[in-house]
């Protein structure tokens, strides 16, 4: 959990660099990242549909694992932490403190 990834940071990045997949090498999508970064963003499209992702709690980073912290604590660490966890047939989300 030591790697916890900023909503705002993606969002921002999403924004500023996102045509040359800045978001997608901040989660740690070398692939994706690299794709944007050759088609500028899959011509603009892929960026404004990661935004909506981002805004709807549906981006991911590499483990798959929903980025939704926002996080904007200026000494880089998360205040809380959310986990996933799935039990059965359904995803149950928990907040973790420090």
């Amino acid at each position: 959990m030591a790697d916890e990834k900023s909503k705002f940071t993606l969002l921002i990045l999403c924004i500023f660099l996102g045509v040359f997949g800045g978001h997608r090498f901040y989660a740690n999508d070398k692939k994706g990242g690299i794709l944007y970064l050759f088609t500028f963003g899959l011509l603009f499209f892929g960026v404004i549909y990661d935004l909506v992702k981002i805004l709807q709690n549906k981006f991911c980073d590499e483990k798959g694992c929903a980025i939704d912290t926002w996080n904007i604590n200026p000494h880089g660490k998360a205040d809380k932490y959310v986990v996933y966890t799935k039990t059965e047939n359904k995803i149950v989300r928990k907040e973790v403190k420090q």
